[in-house]
C-alpha cells in the first residue's frame, strides 16, 4: 500500500523514533481489520423480512408472488453488499472501531511486542477501509505515557 519512497520515510522516522526512547516500534498497515462476510448475509435477509409486510397490507399479491419479490430482494441485497470494498462500510462504526482493535492486539501479541527486553513494544496499527488507527504500548510504556500521547500520535 505504500511505494517505495513512502515506505522508506516511514523507516526512517520509526529509526528515528527508537533513537529517542527505550520502545520497540512496530507499525502494520492492513488493507481491512475484518472481513465482515456476514454483513451481506444479515443485510439480505434483513430485507427479504421487511419486504412481505407492506406488500401485504398494501398490494393485491399472492402469497407465491409476495416470496418471489422476497427472494429477489434478498438476492439484489446480497449482491450490492458483496463487494470487499462494500461491507465495511454498512457496519456501524463502534464495530469497526471494535474489529480494529481486536486486530491490533492479534497484531500486537502475534508479533511478540509482548516479549520484548524491558516489555517496551509498541504497535501502531491502521486498518485502511475501516479508517482507524490504534496505537498498543506494551506495560513499561503504557505506564509511563498519558492517554493523550498517544490519541496525539493517532
Amino acid at each position: 500500500m505504500l511505494g517505495p519512497d513512502e515506505l522508506a520515510r516511514v523507516e526512517s522516522a520509526i529509526r528515528e523514533a527508537e533513537r529517542h526512547t527505550a520502545g520497540e516500534i512496530v507499525l502494520v498497515i492492513a488493507r481491512r481489520a475484518a472481513s465482515y462476510r456476514s454483513v451481506p448475509l444479515l443485510l439480505a435477509l434483513g430485507a427479504a423480512l421487511l419486504v412481505p409486510a407492506p406488500l401485504l397490507l398494501l398490494s393485491r399479491l399472492a402469497a407465491d408472488q409476495v416470496w418471489l419479490v422476497q427472494a429477489v430482494v434478498a438476492a439484489l441485497a446480497l449482491l450490492l453488499a458483496s463487494p470487499e470494498a462494500v461491507r465495511p462500510r454498512l457496519v456501524p462504526d463502534c464495530i469497526r472501531r471494535a474489529r480494529a482493535r481486536e486486530a491490533a492486539e492479534r497484531e500486537f501479541a502475534a508479533r511478540g511486542l509482548a516479549r520484548t527486553r524491558g516489555r517496551t513494544g509498541i504497535l501502531l496499527y491502521l486498518a485502511m477501509a475501516e479508517r482507524h488507527a490504534e496505537v498498543i504500548g506494551d506495560v513499561a510504556i503504557a505506564g509511563r505515557v498519558p492517554e493523550a500521547a498517544w490519541r496525539a500520535v493517532i
